[in-house]
């Protein structure tokens, strides 16, 4: 699954995830807080490797890895 992810900066990033992907659909909101960890490819895509997303109204995140 492809995703774009927007920075602090307002940078945006081409992200890929591969397992866990249906987990990412379920849990992720358009403009969620979301911490993602993995590495960039030749292509400069971004794989995620392990991403945790803040419940909403909630400071407690809800994490998942490769």
């Amino acid at each position: 699954m492809r995703f774009e992810l927007t920075d602090n900066h307002e940078a945006k990033v081409n992200c890929l995830i591969h397992q866990h992907a249906l987990n990412f659909l379920a849990l992720a909101e358009p403009n969620a807080q979301i911490a993602v960890y993995g590495h960039y490819n030749k292509r400069h895509q971004f794989i995620v490797n392990k991403f945790m997303i803040q419940a909403k109204g909630v400071n407690q995140f809800m994490s998942h890895s490769a």
